[in-house]
């Protein structure tokens, strides 16, 4: 939270928190991605498994 105070009084730093948050949810978007994708392809494998 200082750090971000810091950088809010005009303090500079070299990589800004705003870029590190915003990565932060751009990798968390990414991943929930790919879960969703694992479900998916299990639910299909099942559905493959039970009709056959």
């Amino acid at each position: 939270m200082d750090v971000i105070q810091q950088e809010a009084s005009g303090e500079e730093f070299e990589i800004p928190m705003l870029l590190i948050h915003a990565q932060d949810h751009l990798m968390t978007s990414m991943t929930t991605k790919d879960l969703a994708k694992e479900i998916v392809e299990l639910h299909q494998k099942m559905q493959t498994l039970v009709t056959n």
